[in-house]
């Protein structure tokens, strides 16, 4: 990921990291997209593993789909949970690289 933030993007997503409240709102709001049946609450913490198929049941008994098809959809949407939560984990993994020390060409002992 190096290759491609700039120095001022690593900085701000790593401040923004260290931040768990924003982190959790951020994780809410795009895990809702996903998750189509409303299973984030106020006040606890997003679960990207939370049992999402029960809603593609649910939707498959009023509107009769094929198990294949009930099944094809389920794949998708842990396929898309899952590439989330490595995506978060990789944001938390960005750090600022240490800053090489110069040598001063002064002497500070004069």
């Amino acid at each position: 990921m190096y290759n491609y933030l700039t120095e001022i993007q690593i900085e701000k997503i790593e401040k923004t990291c260290q931040d768990a409240e924003l982190m959790d709102g951020i994780q809410k709001v795009l895990l809702s997209a996903i998750y189509t049946q409303g299973v984030l609450q106020k006040d606890k913490p997003a679960n990207p593993l939370h049992n999402f198929s029960w809603a593609l049941a649910e939707v498959a008994v009023n509107n009769p789909v094929t198990d294949e098809l009930l099944g094809q959809n389920l794949r998708g949407q842990w396929a898309g949970v899952r590439l989330l939560e490595i995506g978060f984990q990789e944001l938390k993994s960005i750090k600022t690289p240490p800053k090489e020390a110069t040598l001063s060409p002064f002497n500070e002992a004069e």
